[in-house]
């Protein structure tokens, strides 16, 4: 009876053990970056075994972006979002939200909601007459302090933060460098980045690399995605100009782009994962959709333009006089069923009313 109601622990463990394998020894007593890279090599094969329908594939779901890179390895923030695909969603954003009436009123709608900041002083003084007065004045004069902060297009400072929420739904992100003259400078996402061969030298800076005031960089310094590090803390971030012609940005030519000490500047972005440097453009994820649904509905529009451009004709093959004299006679002879099918047939060859783009219109024999 115990013989088969119970099975050895030693025949119990090999059962569980081709199940699914034991990690290794040396998985279970890495470290944590080691097992994780340990862990990413295991084969992830096709199939349902999964008791969470978030991991599980079937032909009847398949999660976008799969595959990209040979497995369903976690990657790198940075490796999710690379720079040349950043700067295509930037740009098509730029473009839709002149284009697209449903990107640039759901991002319209965003920056509203939000709101604009407004100077609002709250200091209590003796009396509420008092407290009025002086709170009216200080108002004024924050607004005036704060009219012109930028130094190439005289933006107030409610300016600069409409521009910031536009910004984060666009690029994800805004860079405000400070002047010595107390003005500030306002860098899109896309003219920040690093030079094609900062891959290829390991990300590490050329030897008499500096700063924009001249000031050589640390030893050691290196650069990723735009951003400066030394000892694994930021230090700087390269810059580039446009071309005043193409509009191209090239950080590989020492004459169009620098290294800002990051003293100076400040990375306006919500990081909301672990290992992100950059931001995540707010409209990624709806762009698609977006683009969708403007070019359905010029579909539509255009379609209905098209068919009031056309008309058509269909010669009969039934003789007017003929069917006349045939609709007399039955009446005549009180033969009502012979005359509604006169009618029927009449009805039906006179069916074609409206023309409809993509349609098909069936004529009887001999008609055309």
């Amino acid at each position: 009876m115990s013989s088969r109601s119970s099975a050895s622990p030693k025949s119990s463990a090999s059962a569980k053990s081709r199940k699914s394998p034991a990690p290794s020894a040396a998985l279970a007593a890495a470290p944590a970056s080691v097992a994780l890279a340990e862990f990413s090599a295991l084969p992830t094969g096709w199939n349902n075994g999964s008791l969470y329908q978030a991991a599980q594939t079937t032909r009847h779901r398949e999660f976008s972006g799969e595959g990209l890179y040979g497995s369903r390895r976690p990657q790198h923030e940075e490796a999710m979002l690379r720079p040349f695909d950043r700067a295509t969603i930037i740009a098509r954003t730029r473009i839709m939200i002149r284009n697209n009436p449903w990107l640039a009123s759901t991002f319209l709608a965003y920056v509203q909601e939000v709101g604009s900041p407004t100077y609002k002083s709250t200091a209590r003084l003796a009396t509420p007459d008092e407290s009025n007065t002086y709170n009216d004045l200080r108002e004024t004069v924050l607004g005036r302090f704060f009219r012109d902060i930028e130094n190439s297009a005289d933006l107030s400072l409610a300016d600069v933060i409409e521009i910031y929420h536009y910004e984060l739904n666009i690029a994800g992100e805004m860079f405000i460098i400070f002047l010595k003259t107390g003005e500030v400078q306002l860098i899109p996402s896309e003219l920040c980045g690093s030079p094609l061969d900062a891959l290829a030298r390991a990300n590490a800076l050329p030897v008499g690399a500096t700063f924009a005031d001249g000031t050589p960089l640390p030893a050691g310094a290196s650069e990723r995605d735009g951003i400066v590090r030394a000892d694994g803390r930021i230090i700087g971030y390269r810059f580039a100009q446009r071309d005043a012609l193409t509009g191209a940005v090239n950080f590989s030519d020492p004459a169009r782009s620098t290294i800002v000490d990051a003293r100076y500047v400040r990375h306006l972005y919500d990081p909301d994962r672990i290992e992100q440097g950059r931001g995540v453009p707010r409209g990624a994820t709806i762009l698609g959709k977006l683009q969708d649904l403007f070019e359905t509905g010029d579909a539509r529009s255009q379609q209905v333009k098209n068919a009031a451009c056309l008309s058509m004709w269909i010669t009969k093959n039934i003789d007017p006089n003929g069917f006349a004299e045939s609709m007399k006679g039955a009446m005549r002879n009180n033969a009502v069923q012979d005359a509604v099918a006169l009618k029927t047939v009449a009805e039906q060859r006179s069916a074609y009313t409206e023309l409809r783009a993509g349609a098909v219109y069936y004529g009887a024999t001999g008609e055309s």
